[in-house]
């Protein structure tokens, strides 16, 4: 009877530390997909602004083949733009590695937690006779 008080024991310790497990991994989920609509919806906004960055740079450069010799144009504008594009792809590009990321780890922290699940119901099995 000892014996299976303990195992007994065992099993609830074992059953807490997957609910403990599993709570955490539901909030760990959903923190990341929040993160990942942020992100998303930033890249968006950002692949938006590029584009429109991109079309009056290139909207600038024909009207500088458009004019006349004598006129000049600022090239300190362009270099800004350029750079701001450049800004853009940057950090569109980082945000796009941190979501890789992030669904990486999702994807890790959904297979440790069908491991665990599996362990939990094959503990249960060998306790419990059927």
């Amino acid at each position: 009877m000892p014996r299976q008080n303990q195992i007994d024991e065992e099993l609830r310790d074992l059953k807490l530390r997957f609910e403990l497990l599993d709570g955490d991994r539901k909030a760990y989920y959903e923190s990341s997909q929040m993160t990942i609509r942020k992100n998303k919806e930033e890249i968006a906004q950002l692949a938006a602004q590029n584009k429109e960055l991109r079309s009056t740079i290139a909207k600038l450069r024909k009207f500088e083949k458009d004019i006349t010799p004598k006129v000049s144009i600022n090239m300190t504008s362009f270099e800004k733009f350029d750079h701001e594009v450049i800004d853009s792809q940057k950090r569109c590009d980082r945000l796009k590695c941190e979501l890789e990321k992030k669904e990486k780890q999702l994807f890790d922290l959904e297979d440790t937690y069908s491991d665990l699940k599996k362990i939990a119901e094959g503990m249960d099995n060998k306790i419990i006779p059927k």
